[in-house]
């Protein structure tokens, strides 16, 4: 049996009881169908996730996976209503740059969108719904009641966690490089965020350093993130191409064509941006951080990570 790290015990379950708290205040404004408040609750069901794998060197499997399947079912929830809510602001801003056909064809694609995100709405209660429900503390308590020892050192289990999702955003976004596709890309920007997630995981290990790293990743995949909405946007619009009006049909393809030159010199943001970063080893990148913990985490009773 390994010697009982009781620094992975703490953190880990201060980690997954701040997540918790976290996803129940925004549970009032995403139930008032607020667009800042689902967002807030989408995001926090996604840091939540990205806790409890981190927590599993303390907390039984099965409750575990009970909260996650909860969880997970909160963010599919919100996603539509998000998706809609960020696509309809995005057009409304952009539609008085068009003329013609084109702005015809925004007013359109509005009013489709307007359509979906009312029909989204039961979604959006029903995922609220959840975090307040009796089966969602049950869950919470179950996984709660469930901790054990831990036996792994904290700072090892940070930076293999770490050191994987980075390896993880530099293979997608290899794979893109290649390829060229959205989906591709689509995936190197889950990826930035998954590493991020992780990075804010354990960022109480590190300090500083940590805080500027991930305020330089978040920096690094804004113009993606950017990139993304425009690309939701346009995929809405060309499915709403069965337009009657033949005006309205015209000026699609004249809208789709504008995001796409927008998403082109985001590309171009995101390629400066980020090129820095992933073009610099991982040794370089992300070691130097993880081989110095700050002072109250020294007393790990295991090695800690090296650079």
């Amino acid at each position: 049996m390994g010697v009982e790290c009781a620094l992975i015990g703490d953190a880990l379950g201060e980690l997954l009881r701040d997540r918790l708290e976290t996803l129940g205040k925004h549970v009032t404004l995403a139930r008032a169908q607020d667009p800042d408040g689902i967002h807030d609750l989408r995001v926090a069901s996604r840091r939540l996730r990205a806790a409890l794998r981190e927590v599993r060197p303390v907390f039984e499997k099965a409750p575990r996976k009970a909260l996650n399947e909860q969880v997970k079912a909160v963010t599919r929830g919100l996603g539509t209503a998000r998706e809609l809510d960020v696509s309809i602001d995005l057009l409304r801003k952009l539609r008085p740059r068009f003329r013609g056909p084109a702005r015809r064809a925004a007013t359109h694609a509005l009013h489709v969108m307007d359509e979906k995100r009312r029909a989204a709405t039961p979604d959006v209660l029903a995922a609220a719904d959840r975090v307040d429900s009796d089966v969602f503390h049950h869950a919470v308590t179950d996984l709660l009641e469930s901790r054990q020892p831990g036996t792994k050192c904290y700072l090892n289990r940070a930076s293999k966690a770490i050191r994987k999702h980075d390896a993880a955003l530099r293979k997608a976004h290899a794979k893109w490089h290649d390829s060229q596709e959205d989906e591709d890309l689509h995936q190197t920007r889950i990826a930035f965020k998954k590493l991020r997630y992780v990075c804010e995981s354990y960022r109480n290990a590190y300090g500083e350093p940590m805080d500027q790293f991930i305020k330089d990743l978040k920096g690094a995949q804004e113009a993606l993130g950017q990139w993304n909405d425009l690309r939701v946007l346009r995929d809405y619009i060309l499915e709403s191409e069965t337009a009657s009006d033949p005006t309205v049909q015209a000026g699609i393809p004249e809208l789709a064509d504008g995001l796409e030159r927008r998403m082109s010199r985001l590309l171009t943001q995101f390629d400066r941006t980020a090129g820095d970063y992933l073009a610099t080893p991982a040794d370089q990148a992300i070691l130097p951080v993880l081989a110095k913990p700050i002072r109250q985490y020294s007393k790990c009773p295991h090695d800690p990570p090296s650079a």
